[in-house]
């Protein structure tokens, strides 16, 4: 258990990160890691 907000906000940032890298990871093994082109709203 986590006490205190600065370690409950640090521990949700680890989380958050961890995920991001997973899907970081996924992309990479899917050779999916070209720049994505957004088109503009008419």
């Amino acid at each position: 258990r986590r006490r205190g907000m600065k370690k409950i906000v640090a521990d949700m940032m680890m989380v958050a990160m961890a995920i991001n890298l997973n899907k970081l990871h996924s992309k990479i093994q899917n050779n999916q890691t070209g720049i994505i082109e957004y088109k503009k709203a008419a």
